[in-house]
């Protein structure tokens, strides 16, 4: 991506060039029972983090054992693991107590430290320290404090009687921490506003460093509101973002026709500073939030309205399209943008985001390194309109770069057969991205599939070549003829190799990458080579020194 500015006509032009996909890895990561709603955060020096939740005991690549069964299948822990940027496994730990924690959200804190918050219910027992104000059938927020090796440092207990889920955390510019998701309706253990209606509302909890509370909120209507999302403002203010029905309460504008976005900016002491709502004539569900880069916000989701109201694009198929909204620094609305494909794949399946679904809908957004913005979808969509690449199965991961007037750059779609639910990712230093989410490709499980790969505008450069190189077996190694090696990715596709310089000198396409081959070096000039097998997204590389 390359811009060109005209400063005497105060505008710039983008000029789009072919987009290549370099995928360095794809991992699964489980073991015989369900992982699902991964988290992926990178920190400051480079260290890659995943958190979920699991049900699984040791199988697989976990080694992590549960800590109770008390409920077999339906008592899950979370399951962090820490991996390096080829996705090994550097080291994993599973928390929790007797009764079941899900839905994790964590941070890497500006101290150095991991803060973990989940769903979770019951009492102490195994790494959880606390009871839940509910007992057994309960589930609070759950704070888990830990260092960078996994060690848990503390944990708390913030909720009330009858149930708090969901929740989501954030660091703001004090040091000071803001859980938020769905609160009952009552007042009740630490909870000391009740809702404005039985529904639920978003309820905020303020904490300091060490997790004593600081002060609590409630934020709703007269109906329900869900899926809040978390993102820290200027002076120790933020800013909460969800899903809500009808008006009243807190909201300050009328229903637009079904489920809408809806923003909330909120002070360091809980007090609401505005609140903004959009939405079309149908349902529109948030899906994620974070700051743009001059300061406003991006919001993601999805949308089944027609054009008109705050859409301002026509539908291009029947089923929900991912739709992404920029913000100024007061909620005022710059612009909206639809994005879809072709047909739904499995139009006859339900839609949004929640759970292995159906439909086109954003799931995370924020910034490119290199500028515009990420924005990560569930697909089920066909090839067509806004997506380049046919469907691969049910639901597929979909990454789109958009540039800050909300075009498209470019799309990318990973898949299996199955479903594929992405909920995560992150760059890199080299501006690769991780993706992660759940996949249901290897049976009748569900496990964590995460991938890295790299956009660039050239097919391949040496520093892609060096990446994967112990993924391909190549012998002898050196030589000074001919050399061996097994393609096992049991597809058509091509050998390439390429010179010390990142240039191809030799491509040979065959009708399945499982075979021995074997390539003629002889008449090429000594130094180092690298042959890679690849047949679209797969490959596998190695490097042979020629004598």
């Amino acid at each position: 991506m390359k811009k060109i500015f005209f400063l005497p006509l105060f505008f710039f032009t983008t000029i789009l060039h072919a987009q290549y996909a370099i995928k360095y890895w794809d991992k699964f990561y489980g073991g015989t029972d369900y992982e699902q709603s991964p988290v992926i955060k990178l920190s400051q020096t480079g260290d890659i983090y995943i958190c979920s939740w699991s049900l699984s005991g040791v199988s697989g690549n976990k080694t992590q054992p549960l800590c109770y069964n008390f409920w077999a299948g339906i008592s899950p822990d979370l399951w962090m693991l820490k991996i390096d940027k080829y996705g090994n496994i550097l080291w994993q730990y599973d928390y929790g107590g007797p009764f079941g924690e899900g839905f994790p959200d964590f941070i890497l804190t500006s101290s150095n430290k991991i803060l973990v918050v989940s769903e979770a219910n019951g009492g102490p027992g195994c790494t959880k320290s606390v009871q839940s104000f509910g007992g057994t059938n309960t589930n609070n927020y759950w704070i888990l404090m830990l260092d960078t090796n996994g060690n848990k440092l503390w944990d708390k207990n913030f909720g009330s009687m009858l149930g708090d889920v969901t929740p989501k955390v954030v660091e703001l510019t004090n040091g000071e921490f803001i859980v938020c998701g769905i609160g009952d309706y009552t007042i009740s253990g630490d909870k000391t506003m009740a809702n404005w209606s039985q529904a639920g509302a978003f309820w905020a909890v303020k904490f300091d460093s060490l997790g004593n509370k600081i002060w609590d909120h409630v934020y709703g209507g007269i109906a329900g509101a869900w899926g809040p999302h978390i993102v820290a403002s200027d002076h120790g203010s933020f800013v909460v973002a969800g899903t809500i029905e009808l008006a009243g309460g807190d909201i300050s504008d009328t229903s637009r026709g079904g489920e809408d976005y809806w923003v909330i900016k909120i002070d360091s002491s809980g007090n609401k500073i505005w609140d903004k709502r959009f939405g079309g004539n149908h349902n529109d569900q948030l899906g994620d939030i974070c700051k743009s880069n001059d300061n406003g916000y991006m919001l993601c989701g999805a949308t089944v309205s027609a054009q008109g109201l705050d859409v301002s694009q026509p539908k291009l198929n029947n089923g929900p399209g991912a739709w992404v909204i920029k913000l100024d620094s007061v909620g005022n609305k710059i612009w909206d943008k639809r994005f879809q494909g072709g047909n739904l794949l499995n139009p006859s399946g339900p839609i949004f985001q929640n759970g292995f679904g159906y439909g086109t809908c954003a799931q995370a957004i924020q910034p490119d390194p290199e500028g515009g913005y990420g924005v990560l979808i569930t697909c089920s969509d066909s090839m067509g309109n806004d997506f380049t690449e046919p469907g691969i199965g049910d639901d597929d991961y979909l990454m789109l770069r958009i540039d800050e007037a909300g075009n498209k750059i470019w799309d990318k779609r990973f898949g299996n057969a199955l479903q594929d639910v992405p909920s995560s990712f992150e760059y890199l230093q080299d501006s690769s991205i991780i993706v992660c989410g759940a996949s249901q490709c290897r049976g009748i499980d569900i496990d964590i599939w995460a991938l890295r790969f790299k956009m660039t505008d050239h097919p391949l450069g040496v520093s892609d070549l060096v990446e994967n190189l112990d993924d391909l077996f190549i012998y002898p190694n050196p030589t000074a003829e001919s050399v061996h090696f097994t393609c096992n990715i049991h597809k058509p596709g091509e050998i390439n190799v390429f010179n010390s310089q990142g240039e191809l000198v030799l491509r040979k396409v065959v009708a399945r990458l499982d075979e021995n081959e074997t390539i003629d070096l002889s008449s090429f000039p000594q130094g180092v080579y690298f042959i890679r097998c690849c047949s679209g997204d797969l490959q596998q590389t190695g490097s042979v020194t020629k004598l």
